[in-house]
C-alpha cells in the first residue's frame, strides 16, 4: 500500500505526468512503427533494423526503486520498456553514442577509478572538493536540449560508426525519445517532460547534455 501510495504521489505532479485514457499507448506504438518504417526504408542500411519492430508492442510499465539511503525512502521512477515499440531500436540506436561519450567534453569521467586517476594529478592542499547532484535528473533533462547534444556529437564522429546516415539517425533517435507512453497500476500516462528512465538512450543522452 505504501509502495503504490508513493508512486501515486510521484505521479500526481501535472508537470511532468498526464493520465490518459485506455489506448493511448497502443495508438501511439502504432504511429511509431509506422513512423519508423517511413524512416528505415529510406536506405538499405536502415530497411536491415525493420525487423527490430515490435509486431505486437507493450506498453511501457512503471515501477519504484526505493532509494533507501534517503529521509522518507522515495521512489525514484523506472520505466520499463522491454517489448515496447521503441526500445529494440533505441539500444541499437545507443551503442555508438556510448563509445563516443567524452568526444564534447572534457569534463567527462568514465567511473571513480577515473575520478581518483584524475586528483592524483592535482595539488589539493589548499582546495576543497566538493560534488552537485541533479535531483531526479532524467526528468529534468529537456528532450530538446538532449537531442541538440546528440546532434553535436553526430556531426563529429564517422558516419560509418553509425547504423544509419546520419539524418535518418537522427530522425529515429528522435522518434524514439519522444515516445512517451507508460502505464502503471492499470492506468495509462504519458510523461511531459524529461528523459524516460529505463529507455537505452536515456543515460548517454542525458551524460551528452550534462
Amino acid at each position: 500500500a505504501e509502495y503504490l501510495q508513493k508512486l501515486d504521489d510521484l505521479l500526481a505532479d501535472a508537470d511532468t505526468y498526464a493520465k490518459k485514457k485506455k489506448g493511448f499507448s497502443a495508438k501511439q506504438s502504432i504511429k511509431f512503427n509506422k513512423d519508423a518504417r517511413k524512416i528505415l526504408k529510406k536506405s538499405e542500411a536502415g530497411k536491415k533494423f525493420l525487423h527490430l519492430l515490435e509486431e505486437s508492442p507493450k506498453s511501457p510499465r512503471l515501477k519504484g526503486l526505493p532509494k533507501v539511503h534517503k529521509e522518507g525512502m522515495p521512489m525514484r521512477p523506472i520505466i520499463t520498456g522491454i517489448g515496447s515499440a521503441p526500445h529494440k531500436l533505441a539500444k541499437v540506436l545507443a551503442k555508438p553514442l556510448t563509445k563516443a561519450l567524452g568526444t564534447i567534453s572534457d569534463a567527462h569521467v568514465k567511473n571513480s577509478t577515473k575520478v581518483i586517476e584524475e586528483l592524483k594529478r592535482i595539488d589539493m592542499s589548499d582546495k576543497k572538493l566538493a560534488s552537485f547532484d541533479v535531483k531526479s535528473l532524467f526528468t529534468n533533462v529537456p528532450v530538446k536540449g538532449a537531442l541538440e547534444a546528440i546532434a553535436k556529437v553526430v556531426d563529429v564522429i564517422d558516419e560509418r560508426s553509425l547504423p544509419l546516415p546520419k539524418v535518418q539517425y537522427l530522425e529515429i533517435v528522435s522518434l524514439c525519445m519522444h515516445f512517451n507512453a507508460f502505464s502503471f497500476n492499470g492506468q495509462e500516462y504519458s510523461q511531459l517532460n524529461g528523459l524516460a528512465m529505463g529507455s537505452p538512450l536515456s543515460p548517454v543522452a542525458a551524460c551528452f547534455y550534462m
